[in-house]
């Protein structure tokens, strides 16, 4: 998706932008970290993150305003914080010491913060480390599936938009099929040692009714008609197990 266009929109209309960035930390978008078109993003630090600490996640702003609710409603504060440390943004704080915000008791502990605090230094050999590993397996996996199953099948690895830099944390390709072969292609995948999983169906059925999905699949419009009695198949595949760590 154009972030800028979708953060433009909502600007006009008065939308506030949340940022579900939960497995996207190391992820940018025309020169700017992916979480920063919206007024808040969220991020996961559960294990398979680049950034984990076991399970959890946190919210980034850069709103005074957002961050102390946010904190407030984490847990982070009670009712005599101004006890135990300096709070120059009076008036953002009013409104926790009127007990506007209930405390849902979920901030994050200090020994979480002391985990993850120095894997922020490096993230970035993280991203190369992940996108090299995807890479790799993505080669290796498309010579060795195809060379099993031959023309009934169709790999393709998805690429990214020009103006973006992904944090493959995650291995997902796009699969055709010819016939009813999915069972035994998961099968193959598995007896060598691959955890795959189908993860969503894209089109199923007459493929005339599905032309704008293999149009718009430029290396997958070269996938060979189904045989007689045969129903081609398009799904999204992803590896159940992440590739960091």
């Amino acid at each position: 998706a154009d972030l800028d266009q979708l953060a433009q929109v909502c600007a006009e209309y008065g939308i506030a932008v949340v940022e579900d960035a939960a497995e996207s930390l190391g992820s940018w978008f025309d020169g700017r970290h992916v979480g920063h078109h919206g007024q808040v993003c969220c991020l996961s630090v559960q294990n398979g993150t680049l950034v984990s600490a076991g399970e959890g996640g946190f919210a980034a702003t850069d709103d005074v305003r957002i961050a102390a609710r946010v904190a407030a409603m984490a847990g982070c504060y009670d009712g005599a914080f101004k006890r135990h440390f300096a709070a120059p943004e009076a008036a953002v704080f009013a409104e926790i010491e009127q007990g506007l915000y209930p405390s849902y008791g979920l901030q994050m502990s200090n020994v979480v913060a002391a985990v993850l605090k120095p894997q922020f230094s490096v993230l970035e050999s993280r991203v190369a480390e992940v996108n090299s590993k995807c890479t790799r397996f993505a080669t290796q996996f498309k010579k060795r599936i195809e060379g099993v199953l031959g023309t009934d099948i169709c790999v393709s690895v998805p690429d990214s938009p020009s103006l973006s830099r992904p944090s493959r944390t995650c291995f997902l390709v796009l699969v055709g099929f010819n016939g009813d072969i999915a069972p035994q292609f998961l099968s193959i995948a598995r007896r060598r040692g691959i955890p795959l999983q189908v993860d969503k169906v894209l089109c199923d059925g007459n493929r005339s009714s599905h032309s704008g999905y293999y149009n718009s699949l430029g290396r997958l419009s070269r996938f060979p008609a189904a045989s007689v009695g045969s129903t081609p198949q398009l799904f999204f595949v992803r590896l159940t197990r992440g590739l960091h760590g």
